[in-house]
């Protein structure tokens, strides 16, 4: 995955993330096989400009073991045990989330997506159990199913997560709301106090928008204390508009907003391709060949009592490798 990732550098400014940061990413990235996506997690205001890797995998990647490298082996074995088992059906994706301050040896954190998780609350609890390698405790299993109970209906898939490098790791749970559902979403759960907070920020013209939005909330025998509000912009004009709030409210700088705004764009010998002349998955020989779509994918606002609050920006870069194809000629180019 390292020479899929290499080309990466010449669309990151040193300011966005450092050069010892992008190193470490290639150095994890080298542990494993070529992939078709992965994520940078960027705290902003950060004067040591490093950042989070996320790796993506499909399920016909973990069966295959391809998650079960390196420093993943525990959790891409316990992803494998939950796919192969059939406690996860639905297919989709599955990500891997090192920590830059855990070093290269540190032990990921897994999410998976489930596609119209009404009535499976069940398989919900026993994916958990899979992924932490041990009963959730009836506390915290009950917890859970208030949450899923609680939580809107909603079309885009929930996700799941388990902070396996962390200490005594929480159970985070990612969805999908409108603006106007947070506040009784909250309250449902007894955090109706957090919702002032919240929509403090959220009310910054053009911070939001109309902007899908996520909840994030870290289920334990409580919940909390941290909550994230994810908000994905969908075209640059609503990009520049969210950064720019970011920036309004004290929460991002000039210069990485220069650099975030600096990263989108796609390899230009992808002009012409159509969809079916392209792979997830490449040819044996073609790892460095790999044409890159780069995107800011979304934000995260950060919420803990008692402390100021904080934004993230992930930044996405997809990988696809044209079918029947294994040399180019030329170099990549990104449009203006």
């Amino acid at each position: 995955m390292g020479d899929v990732v290499r080309p990466l550098r010449r669309h990151l400014s040193p300011d966005l993330v450092a050069p010892p940061a992008f190193d470490w990413i290639c150095a994890l990235c080298d542990r494993f096989p070529p992939g078709s996506g992965l994520i940078l997690e960027r705290r902003l205001d950060d004067d040591a400009a490093t950042v989070d890797l996320s790796l993506r995998f499909d399920m016909v990647e973990i069966r295959a073991g391809k998650a079960s490298s390196g420093p993943a082996h525990t959790a891409g074995e316990r992803l494998r045990q939950m796919v192969t088992g059939g406690e996860w059906p639905d297919g989709g994706l599955a990500w891997l989330e090192f920590d830059h301050a855990a070093g290269p040896a540190g032990t990921p954190s897994v999410f998976v997506s489930l596609a119209d998780p009404g009535g499976r609350t069940e398989a919900i609890v026993r994916a958990a159990e899979i992924l932490g390698a041990r009963p959730l405790g009836a506390a915290v299993a009950r917890r859970l199913r208030q949450v899923l109970r609680t939580l809107p209906a909603s079309p885009t898939p929930l996700q799941i997560g388990l902070m396996l490098g962390r200490p005594n790791p929480a159970l985070r749970i990612c969805a999908a709301m409108r603006r106007d559902e947070i506040p009784s979403a909250l309250d449902g759960l007894g955090l109706a106090h957090r919702w002032p907070a919240i929509a403090d920020c959220l009310a910054q013209p053009g911070l939001a928008d109309a902007a899908p939005l996520r909840l994030d909330l870290d289920v334990r025998e409580d919940l909390g204390p941290v909550l994230g509000v994810e908000i994905a912009p969908d075209s640059a004009a609503g990009w520049s508009r969210h950064l720019h709030a970011l920036a309004a409210l004290g929460l991002c700088r000039s210069s990485e907003i220069a650099g975030l705004e600096a990263w989108p764009g796609h390899d230009g010998r992808l002009h012409g391709l159509r969809v079916e002349d392209t792979s997830l998955r490449p040819p044996a020989d073609a790892a460095a060949h790999a044409l890159q779509v780069r995107t800011l994918n979304h934000s995260k606002l950060v919420f803990a009592p008692g402390r100021p609050v904080r934004a993230k920006i992930y930044l996405y870069a997809g990988f696809v490798w044209p079918r029947g194809v294994t040399r180019f000629s030329g170099v990549s180019r990104c449009p203006a």
